[in-house]
Formats: C-alpha cells, sequence, structure tokens
C-alpha cells in the first residue's frame, strides 16, 4: 500500500515538474509570436528581397504550397523540379491565380550533372528567396540492412546536396545586393531521428548544422538563413502517416495540418530572427513536448510510434 502511495505521489509530482517545464519552455514561444503577430512595423514587403523565388521539389506537397503563397504575395517563381508535365501544369495553375510570371526549370537531382543547367537559367536573375524543398524519404519502415545502396546515395544527393549546391550557386547573387533569404526546409525527425526509416532523420541532422554555420558565415551581407523544422504535414511524402491521422481527428487537427495551412503559417516565421522554426504552433508544442526526453527515449519512442503508423497503414492497405 505504501509502496503504490509512494508511486502514485512520484507520478503526480512527476507530471507536475513536466508541466511545469513545459510552461517554461512555451513561454517565452508565445511572447515572441505575440510580438510578431501584433508588432508589425518590423515587417517588410517580401518582394523587397528580390523579383524572382527559387522553390526546389515544388510540384507537389510542400513545395506547391510554397511557390504558391510567395506567388499569391507577389513574387515571380522558378520552380524546379524532375517532372516536365507537373512543372508545367504547376506554372499554368500560378500564372493564371496570381498573375506573375513562372520559369520552369527540368532538374533530376538525383543527378549531379544537372545543377550547369540551373546555374545558367538563374544568373542575372533578381532572386530575393530560395525554399530548399526537395527530399526524399522511404515510405514503408524496414532495416537498415535491407535498404537499396543506391537509395542511400539518391537520399544523400537530394536531401544533402542540392541543399547545398543551390546555395552555392544562389549566395553570390544575394551577397553583392546584400539581401535575400534561404530557407532550408529541415524537420523534426532531426530531434526525434527516424529509426527504421532509413537517414532521412540524420539527413536533416546534417540540414540543421549547415543552416547553423551558413547564417553565421552570411550574416554580414545581410542575408537570412531560416531552417524549418515542421513535423507532420499532409502530403504523398508522408503517405503512412495517413491511416493513423484518420483514426484520431482530433490529433490531426493540432499536429497534422495539410501543407496550404502549414506553409501559410511558416512563412510568417520568415520575419523572426530565430534561426530555427516549426513554422507550425502544433509542431511547436509537439517539439517542446518531446525535446526534454534523453536521446534514447527519443529514439525509442520514434522507432515505436513509426510501428504504430505502419500498422495503420498496412490495415488500411488490406481493407
Amino acid at each position: 500500500m505504501m509502496e503504490l502511495l509512494l508511486e502514485t505521489k512520484l507520478t503526480k509530482w512527476l507530471g507536475v515538474f513536466m508541466l511545469f517545464k513545459l510552461c517554461l519552455a512555451i513561454f517565452p514561444t508565445i511572447i515572441r509570436k505575440i510580438y510578431f503577430l501584433l508588432i508589425t512595423a518590423h515587417r517588410v514587403d517580401i518582394r523587397n528581397f528580390g523579383e524572382w523565388a527559387v522553390v526546389t521539389g515544388c510540384t507537389d506537397g510542400l513545395g506547391k504550397a510554397f511557390a504558391n503563397e510567395l506567388a499569391k504575395r507577389g513574387l515571380n517563381i522558378i520552380l524546379i523540379s524532375r517532372n516536365e508535365e507537373k512543372l508545367k501544369n504547376t506554372a499554368d495553375k500560378i500564372e493564371e491565380e496570381h498573375r506573375v510570371k513562372t520559369l520552369c526549370i527540368q532538374a533530376d537531382f538525383k543527378k549531379r550533372d544537372c545543377y550547369s543547367n540551373i546555374k545558367k537559367e538563374l544568373i542575372g536573375r533578381d532572386i530575393g528567396i530560395l525554399v530548399n524543398n526537395v527530399g526524399m524519404a522511404r515510405t514503408t519502415p524496414g532495416e537498415y540492412s535491407t535498404v537499396d545502396e543506391d537509395f542511400i546515395w539518391n537520399e544523400i544527393d537530394v536531401n544533402c546536396g542540392t541543399t547545398c549546391i543551390m546555395t552555392r550557386i544562389l549566395l553570390p547573387l544575394m551577397i553583392p545586393k546584400r539581401k535575400g533569404i534561404i530557407v532550408n526546409i529541415s524537420s523534426i525527425s532531426a530531434e526525434m531521428g527516424s529509426p527504421s526509416m532509413g537517414i532521412y532523420g540524420p539527413s536533416k541532422c546534417f540540414i540543421n548544422m549547415f543552416s547553423s554555420c551558413l547564417r553565421k558565415e552570411v550574416e554580414c551581407y545581410n542575408v537570412k538563413v531560416k531552417c524549418m523544422t515542421p513535423g507532420f504535414i499532409k502530403t504523398n511524402m508522408s503517405k503512412l502517416s495517413h491511416s493513423f491521422f484518420e483514426k484520431f481527428p482530433i490529433l490531426a487537427k493540432i499536429i497534422f495540418p495539410d501543407a496550404k495551412s502549414y506553409v501559410k503559417s511558416a512563412i510568417e516565421s520568415f520575419y523572426e530572427d530565430d534561426l530555427m522554426a516549426t513554422g507550425y504552433w502544433g509542431h511547436t508544442l509537439m517539439g517542446l513536448l518531446f525535446i526534454w526526453m534523453p536521446l534514447k527515449l527519443r529514439m525509442h519512442t520514434t522507432y515505436l510510434f513509426v510501428k504504430i503508423l505502419n500498422y495503420y497503414s498496412t490495415k488500411q492497405k488490406l481493407q
């Protein structure tokens, strides 16, 4: 009985402690958000960075949403992706809906020889924003020992190499005019890990550190670097999650936005001074809930959650 009482009290005080710690973590975030929402004098027209925005991986999901939202705010859009037909369809819709110019560049980022043509097309243009969005990941979990070696190299080239090379191409266009924004799309997986999902999480750790180093280098040129670390977003890349969140709609409303909702929120964080931002309030809350965990516990939690996602996904396919 005494042991049960002690365990109950211990659990109670542990819960109180964690709630207190969470409140301490959330409070500064809330204050910053209120400041940037209410005090608008610090904001500048996003078009002041340049006439054009470049978005990679722009024909689906997050990239397509970024392209549309930036066009909606008056920027001409340079679309870079692999599928030529999808590129043309996306460009036509953007021009029709937002009355801006577009430029399509077909490129397969798995092939390193694609960058010479990209560089040729971009040189001489007034580019103010680069959104390094393109990425790839496994669609189903599995042991790393079974992953195809070519897939691993492709994931490294697309998730890490593209961000590095596109940034290298664009910086010489931004530095002389002393303005521009480099937006690197990372993931909460950089903190939570991605056991059984290959090198997706580790590749996003690279993006976080690359962004941090780059920011220090270019801050003297007034070029901004923003590293977005979203959680779950309803896109083709997150199909594994769809079945699970369909079963838990209330949870989905908090941490599983569609791409359009996420991007509309994320762009507001471009004005903030912080390097890292989840871009969405539910993802910020999700990060704060788990960041206190020791690394080993985070990995264990993610590993179990991926198994749960796979269970619901497989169950739906069999129905």
